[in-house]
């Protein structure tokens, strides 16, 4: 699950989840259709998808800052409020089966989250993911 840590594009959106955001999805494609009317038809004109982006050195658009969620919660529900909650669950269920068995979270429950859009040299490169995984 990624979530925006800074967004020109949208601040409102900082600290947001940005997956399945079904609010930020059609908010966006109508801000940008409002926007864009007349323009070239090849711009990037979804701001939403315009978030997924990295550059091939890995790093954020500019203006745009948006990393994986740490822990449990990053691994847990790609929406974990809403009406979308019970359909987005990636190890939830997982998740609260192994906490009511007894496991403790930071304890002996851990998630290795990351940055899915990125190759794994790109994640050393920019996040030192494997340095602190093996830490």
């Amino acid at each position: 699950c990624l979530r925006v840590e800074r967004s020109s594009l949208h601040p409102s959106w900082e600290g947001g989840l940005l997956w399945m955001s079904l609010s930020k999805l059609c908010a966006s494609s109508v801000n940008s259709l409002l926007r864009h009317v007349g323009s070239a038809p090849f711009g990037l004109k979804n701001d939403w998808l315009s978030h997924f982006l990295t550059r091939p050195d890995g790093d954020d658009p500019e203006g745009i800052r948006v990393r994986p969620v740490e822990g449990l919660e990053g691994i847990a529900f790609l929406e974990p409020s809403g009406f979308v909650r019970p359909f987005s669950y990636v190890f939830g269920p997982v998740i609260s089966a192994l906490k009511a068995s007894g496991y403790r979270e930071g304890e002996d429950l851990e998630a290795a989250t990351y940055d899915w859009r990125l190759a794994p040299a790109l994640l050393q490169q920019r996040d030192q993911f494997f340095e602190r995984m093996a830490e």
